[in-house]
């Protein structure tokens, strides 16, 4: 319920007194243009009449007032926090105990100075450019290049010398038409194998199908080559194979007829009949160290053969009774009869 002032309280009271007055007169007090007689019991001012007193206003009593909020009873106090207990002290780690008498090691002795590296003589641009170059030249012999370590004018020095110089007249004069641009035959086209002029390097080997010979030189090559070296290649490219190391070949000696000569005291008419040299097959380091001399096929003067490990000079004959040194005097006589130096 809403509590008024009490001068509004007044207020509100003379308000509803005059409401009931007004209803109670069916107008306002000033109303008079109503024509109707007045209702009995009432006299108009104007007839000379008095109006009947308005009953007064029943007495409103005062409100009373709030009642005063109690007071609010006071807090509690919060009971303080308990104190924390102290932490334990840790107790101290002890002491590693003392470790025991090791050897003392012993003093490793100081290396010996190393001797001074004398100094390199200064190098002239001549030697830089004839010094070889084991990492980048090829000229430098490989480790695996087979070089027969053989005496100087001995039988198997010159043995070596001839299928040399045979094997270099057949590149030399294969590389001049290549170069010159002569038309090569069907046999010598089949001996150049995958070699192919358009990269413009020098011919080194050759694989035959069928024996090539150069020349009017009963001598053939089946199969030949150098070892491909920088030096070989300039050699080769100015008309020589100095610098060239035989690598392998398969050289054939035909078998001959000669006649010979008739003895001084030949009666005339005498005619004597042609004799056969024997024919050769020398197989140089082919598929492995081996130098292997044997007859050809016909077989015309008998059946032989000898092979030498190039490597260790080890010579071995299949024939009993047979003579590797007198199978390699032969057959060097025999190269530098046909091709001499």
């Amino acid at each position: 319920m809403t509590v008024l002032p009490k001068p509004a309280l007044l207020v509100a009271v003379l308000f509803s007194a005059l409401s009931v007055a007004c209803s109670s007169s069916g107008g306002t007090p000033s109303d008079t243009s109503d024509p109707s007689p007045a209702p009995d019991g009432v006299v108009d001012d104007e007839a000379g009449g008095t109006l009947p007193d308005v009953p007064a206003a029943p007495v409103v009593p005062p409100v009373s007032e709030a009642p005063p909020t109690p007071d609010v009873p006071p807090v509690s106090d919060v009971p303080p926090i308990p104190d924390v207990p102290p932490v334990p002290d840790v107790p101290p780690i002890p002491d590693a105990p003392p470790a025991t008498n090791v050897p003392p090691v012993s003093e490793v002795p100081p290396l010996p100075d190393a001797p001074p590296v004398p100094d390199a003589p200064p190098v002239t641009d001549t030697e830089s450019e004839n010094e070889p170059d084991p990492v980048n030249d090829v000229s430098v012999p490989d480790l695996d290049m087979l070089i027969p370590v053989v005496s100087e004018g001995g039988d198997l020095d010159r043995l070596v010398r001839g299928v040399t110089r045979q094997v270099s007249r057949t590149l030399l004069d294969l590389n001049a038409m290549l170069t010159s641009g002569a038309e090569l035959s069907e046999q010598q086209d089949i001996c150049l194998g995958s070699y192919d002029p358009a990269f413009g390097e020098q011919l080194l080997a050759v694989d035959c199908a069928r024996a090539l010979a150069t020349g009017d030189i009963a001598l053939y090559v089946e199969s030949a080559s150098f070892y491909d070296t920088s030096d070989c290649n300039s050699d080769i490219f100015d008309g020589s194979t100095d610098s060239c190391v035989l690598q392998t070949a398969r050289v054939t000696i035909p078998t001959t007829w000669i006649v010979p000569e008739l003895p001084a005291d030949s009666p005339p008419g005498t005619r004597l009949r042609p004799v056969p040299i024997g024919g050769m097959e020398i197989y140089y380091a082919v598929d492995n160290t081996d130098l292997r001399i044997e007859n050809n096929e016909a077989a015309l003067t008998g059946v032989f053969r000898c092979d030498l490990d190039l490597s260790d000079q080890q010579a071995t004959t299949v024939i009993p009774g047979q003579s590797c040194a007198d199978i390699i005097k032969k057959t060097a006589d025999r190269l530098d009869e046909l091709l001499p130096e």
